[in-house]
């Protein structure tokens, strides 16, 4: 992707993101059929909601793995970015600053684990295809969040009261942390990056069991 492509991309996604992440996901659904001949003398029927195409899980599962090194590749160099920013961040706490970032990183960490055990308990649980969906849209949500970093900058500064010169040098980590992730999604292509959430829960990727047919007394 073109950098001057993909700044205003995502920002259009910042006041669409649902919007955009449907094009870009469901762009393997069918289309509806063309109304039949003559059916503007029928009478009006109830309106339906279309029925999507599910979603070809074996195909997805090959094309993930096909794909695993440049996924693993991509989800390094994203933390490896988020890593040097919360580095620079916490260097330029006072420490009273530093200690409100110690408790909110610890219960940080305790919603991960519980997250993190909830995901084990449902390892073998299938996705159905709406979460499907919702997992193919987060990578928009994240550029969202990398890109418009303006609400990240106003809610740092309320939580940790930061002053004048600690909001200028946070502004800059957040733009310097905003050009390396541009940089690293224009050189991923893009099933590589649709595919980033998908990827650690490619064991839930399997068809899941019919639902039974009620038993007629």
């Amino acid at each position: 992707m073109n950098q001057r492509m993909v700044i205003p991309l995502l920002a259009v996604v910042a006041f669409g993101a649902g919007f955009g992440a449907r094009v870009w996901t469901e762009d393997d659904r069918a289309l509806p059929p063309p109304p039949a001949i003559g059916s503007e003398f029928l009478p009006p029927t109830p309106d339906k909601k279309p029925v999507p195409k599910p979603f070809a899980r074996a195909e997805l599962v090959a094309e993930i793995e096909k794909l695993r090194p440049q996924i693993d590749a991509y989800r390094a160099r994203l933390e490896a970015i988020d890593d040097e920013y919360y580095k620079a961040f916490v260097s330029i706490l006072n420490p009273e600053q530093y200690a409100a970032h110690q408790v909110r990183d610890a219960e940080w960490k305790k919603t991960r684990a519980e997250r993190d055990a909830k995901s084990a308990a449902t390892a073998l649980v299938p996705l159905s295809d709406e979460e499907i969906a919702k997992r193919r849209q987060r990578p928009f949500e994240t550029a969202f969040w990398k890109i418009c970093f303006a609400p990240m900058l106003e809610q740092t500064t309320r939580d940790f009261k930061l002053d004048a010169a600690q909001q200028a040098k946070v502004r800059e980590l957040l733009i310097e942390r905003r050009t390396k992730y541009i940089g690293l999604v224009d050189s991923t292509p893009s099933p590589t990056f649709k595919l980033t959430s998908l990827a650690s829960s490619v064991q839930r990727l399997v068809d899941p069991a019919p639902t039974p047919a009620p038993v007629k007394k």
